[in-house]
């Protein structure tokens, strides 16, 4: 899972990978905080999880930015010779696309399977 979002964020630029995350985060948890306050507990815990979900995005992308990790960017997406290079250099690209967004909707897997994967294996 760690791959698939530090490849997430190379592709489609870490600052617009954070950027993307955190209006997310903040579209979110005004709905969080009422489902809390008026105790719906089901509804806070799937605003609480899908907000802990793209925290680890925007963790992960502010670490990337910090080490000054080269990006593509989207705005080279419109290249077919770069389309093309992503392409063969990496093939499930589809399918970890398609992880990452079953598991942001899904309260707490993703935070739970970096969590899992940081203790077992360390950072990759």
């Amino acid at each position: 899972m760690i791959n698939r979002i530090k490849t997430h964020n190379i592709l489609n630029g870490i600052i617009f990978s954070i950027v993307e995350f955190v209006v997310i985060d903040l579209i979110i948890a005004p709905f969080a905080i009422y489902y809390v306050v008026h105790g719906k507990v089901l509804y806070a815990t799937i605003s609480v999880g899908i907000i802990l979900n793209c925290l680890m995005i925007v963790l992960f992308g502010l670490q990337q930015y910090k080490n000054k990790e080269k990006d593509v960017g989207i705005q080279h997406m419109f290249n077919k010779s770069v389309r093309e290079r992503i392409s063969r250099e990496h093939p499930h690209l589809s399918n970890d696309t398609s992880v990452l967004v079953i598991t942001m909707l899904l309260p707490f897997v993703m935070f739970i399977w970096v969590l899992y994967e940081l203790l077992l294996n360390g950072e990759r």
